[in-house]
Order: structure tokens, then C-alpha cells, then sequence
């Protein structure tokens, strides 16, 4: 994952540029909180119908980490029409899932 960040060996430290960034650096053994983004506003993935975008989970694809993401497409005008949205309800996470916000990063 770090390489799809522009960074190797593991981040060092937060950075935050105009199109990618690592903006909160949890504990050394990647638990805890992380935040990274990358916009691909100078470097952008085409697709004509559909996209798949996968993260190996840590080596041989075996950790358990949760991850969260954003995407957003640009098109020109005119185009057709795009099939209705969902309603909300349909649309929010499962209710399994439970979003805390931590006081403080765990001990490493």
C-alpha cells in the first residue's frame, strides 16, 4: 500500500501535499488509526464501463484491517442518463458495523 501512497519502507512521518498525503500516522505496527488520500487529478484511471481497485491486506493477503474509501468520476456533457440513486436507507453501512472515534492512538 505504501507504494500506491508515492512512499517505500513504511511512512516515516505525516505529509500532506495537493494530491496525496498521509495525514495521521497511527502506531509503528500499522494499528491504530491511519489516514492517507491520493487524488488522481494529474494521473487519472480511465475506464469506460466499470472499475475494480483492490489493497492486499498485508503480506500473503492475511491481516485484518478495515479500510474505508471514496471514489468520484468526472464526465463531460452531454451524457446519458444515469440510473437513479438508491434511497438512503438502502445506501448506509450495515448496522453491524460500529464507528468510534479513538481518545488516543492504542499502545504499540
Amino acid at each position: 500500500m505504501e507504494d500506491y501512497f508515492n512512499n517505500a519502507w513504511m511512512f516515516q512521518k505525516e505529509f500532506n501535499y495537493p494530491f496525496i498525503g498521509y495525514s495521521q500516522q497511527g502506531n509503528r505496527d500499522w494499528t491504530g488509526s491511519h489516514t492517507m488520500y491520493r487524488f488522481h487529478i494529474e494521473d487519472p484511471i480511465y475506464f469506460q464501463k466499470s472499475l475494480r481497485a483492490t489493497i492486499e491486506h498485508g503480506h500473503a493477503n492475511d491481516r485484518q484491517d478495515d479500510y474505508t474509501s471514496v471514489a468520484f468520476w468526472y464526465q463531460t456533457e452531454p451524457h446519458q442518463g444515469l440510473f437513479p440513486l438508491p434511497p438512503v436507507n438502502e445506501r448506509l453501512p450495515n448496522a453491524f458495523w460500529k464507528i468510534q472515534e479513538l481518545e488516543q492512538n492504542l499502545p504499540n
